[in-house]
C-alpha cells in the first residue's frame, strides 16, 4: 500500500482518473505476495521459507515480519519500513519496491512481482474475498507458522476484528536490509514500474547482480555505475536534475498519515525506549 501527496489528488480531480500519474509516493512497509491458483499449501510453504531464510541470511527475526491470509490463493509477509531505516517518498516507488523484491524473493517459485505498482489497487483486511467467500485476516506468527491450510481456512470463516496478539515492539533496522534498499534510489524506469521496471543489472553491460556473492567492490561498481550511465546520456542536464531529485528525496513534504502500523496503517518509527527510528526524512509523515 501506499500514501500520496496532495498532487495525487489534484491529479484525479483534473483528469478523472490515477491513471499517468507520476508524482511522488510513499510505501509505509514491503509487502510480498505468495499465490498459487488451486494450491495455497504450496504457497504458505513458500511464504514459510522465505521468512526463514530472512532471518538467516538477513538477521530479521521472524517476530518482524507481520502476516496474512489472502482469503483466496495465498499469504503475504509485509515488514515494516523501520527496518529498513524508512522508506523515503520517491517518484519511482514502485519501481524501487520491484528491484527490493527481485533480491529478496529470488528464487521464490510463487512470488508474484506484478503488485509492485504505483497506483494498485489492495484488499483491505477483513474484507471477504467474492470468489472464496473468505475474509482476508492478519495471523499471529504462531498461526502461520504451525498452522496447516485447513486451519486457517476456518480462522477465514469470519473477521478477526478482535485477534489479540502480542504487544508489538519496533525492531531496530537490519544493516543489510538498508543497504539493499539504500541502492534502489538510483533505479528510475520511465515507466515508473506501472509496467516491466528496468532490470539495472542487465542494463549495464557486465555489472554485476547483487546476491550475497557479490563483492563490496562489485556492489560499489553498480551504486556508481547508475547515476553515471545516466549523466552520460542525459550530460549536464541529466547531473542537475539527479542531484534535484536527491534533494528532494532528503525533505519530502505533504504526504498524508494514515494511522496505525502495517498492511492498514503507517509505521510509528517509535523505539520502545522512546527513541525516533526512522531518519529525518520521514519523520512528519505519519
Amino acid at each position: 500500500m501506499l500514501r500520496f501527496p496532495k498532487a495525487f489528488a489534484d491529479h484525479v480531480e483534473q483528469h478523472g482518473s490515477v491513471k499517468g500519474y507520476e508524482g511522488e509516493a510513499k510505501a509505509d512497509s514491503f509487502l510480498a505476495d505468495f499465490d498459487c491458483e488451486g494450491d495455497r499449501a504450496k504457497a504458505l510453504e513458500d511464504a514459510r521459507q522465505t521468512a526463514w531464510r530472512w532471518e538467516a541470511r538477513y538477521d530479521l527475526p521472524t517476530a518482524a515480519v507481520r502476516y496474512y491470509f489472502s482469503g483466496n490463493k495465498g499469504f503475504y509477509l509485509e515488514i515494516l519500513e523501520t527496518i529498513f531505516g524508512g522508506l523515503e517518498p520517491s517518484r519511482h516507488i514502485a519501481a524501487r519496491l520491484k528491484a527490493l523484491a527481485n533480491e529478496l524473493l529470488r528464487g521464490c517459485e510463487t512470488a508474484d512481482f506484478v503488485i509492485y505498482q504505483v497506483t494498485r489497487l489492495w484488499r483491505i483486511i477483513n474484507t471477504r474475498h467474492e470468489e472464496s467467500n473468505l475474509f482476508k485476516i492478519e495471523l499471529s506468527p504462531h498461526e502461520f507458522f504451525s498452522s496447516t491450510i485447513e486451519e486457517i481456512e476456518e480462522l477465514a470463516q469470519n473477521r478477526r476484528e478482535d485477534l489479540q496478539l502480542p504487544e508489538r515492539v519496533e525492531f531496530e533496522p537490519a544493516l543489510e536490509l538498508v543497504r539493499l534498499w539504500r541502492e534502489t534510489k538510483d533505479i528510475q524506469p520511465e515507466d515508473n514500474g506501472q509496467h516491466e521496471p528496468l532490470d539495472v543489472a542487465e542494463a549495464l553491460w557486465g555489472a554485476p547482480r547483487m546476491g550475497r556473492e557479490a563483492s563490496p567492490r562489485d556492489r560499489g561498481e553498480l551504486r556508481s555505475a547508475v547515476p553515471g550511465a545516466r549523466c552520460a546520456r542525459e550530460g549536464e542536464a541529466g547531473l542537475q536534475k539527479l542531484q534535484g531529485e536527491r534533494e528532494r528525496s532528503l525533505h519530502p513534504e505533504g504526504f498524508r498519515s494514515r494511522g496505525r502500523g502495517g498492511a492498514d496503517g503507517g509505521s510509528s518509527g517509535v523505539a520502545q525506549d522512546g527513541r525516533d527510528t526512522l531518519p529525518q526524512a520521514i519523520r512528519g509523515y505519519r
